[in-house]
C-alpha cells in the first residue's frame, strides 16, 4: 500500500524539515498499525490468539497519538 506521504512529496508538497521527519516516523507507524490490524482480523478468524497484535497495536496508538500532538 502506497503512502499518503510519500504521494504528497511526489506531487512537490513540501513540509518543514523538522516536521518532516515527524511525519516520516507518523507515516510509518500508521502503516505498521494497519499491518496488525489486518493480521489480527486474519489471526482471530482463524480462532488463533492475537494477544501479540493486540499489544503492539495499543503500543502503536499511543506512539501515534503522543507524535500527533507533537506535529501539532
Amino acid at each position: 500500500m502506497e503512502n499518503i506521504l510519500g504521494r504528497a512529496k511526489r506531487l512537490g508538497i513540501k513540509f518543514e524539515e523538522g516536521v518532516e521527519e515527524h511525519l516520516d516516523r507518523l507515516s510509518e507507524l500508521q502503516l505498521l498499525l494497519q499491518d496488525a490490524e489486518r493480521e489480527r482480523v486474519y489471526l482471530d478468524s482463524g480462532g488463533i490468539d492475537t494477544t501479540l497484535q493486540d499489544e503492539v497495536i495499543a503500543k502503536l496508538e499511543e506512539e501515534i497519538h503522543d507524535l500527533s500532538k507533537k506535529i501539532r
